[in-house]
């Protein structure tokens, strides 16, 4: 396996169990239990991961400019597609836990 396949099971690791901890059942968990902590923890880890996906992708583009070829095009367009969809499930990802975080606010002002 070369290092594209390696980023490329790394990256879908990081998402799928990212998505796996931030999508749960909100009523079977206390709110701002160790659940809400995991989720946030793993939406900070896909932005860490996003990050290093797009200095890659500028990585290739720098080896585009200099030394131009078809191999390069099509990874780079490969990286970019990958950018575009982590930003996508990263976005989404932030929409759950603030939905989340703004329902646990509101239970505990309602409790005291």
């Amino acid at each position: 396996m070369n290092w594209i396949n390696i980023a490329k099971v790394v990256l879908i690791g990081i998402a799928s169990a990212a998505y796996v901890n931030i999508h749960y059942d909100d009523r079977k968990y206390k709110p701002f239990g160790f659940r809400y902590w995991l989720s946030l923890f793993s939406l900070i880890v896909v932005g860490i991961a996003h990050l290093f996906l797009a200095a890659i992708t500028l990585g290739v583009i720098w080896l585009m400019i200099t030394k131009f070829s078809i191999l390069l095009l099509g990874i780079w367009l490969l990286l970019v597609f990958l950018v575009i969809g982590n930003t996508i499930l990263l976005v989404g990802f932030m929409k759950v836990l603030i939905a989340r975080t703004k329902c646990y606010k509101k239970l505990n002002e309602d409790i005291f």
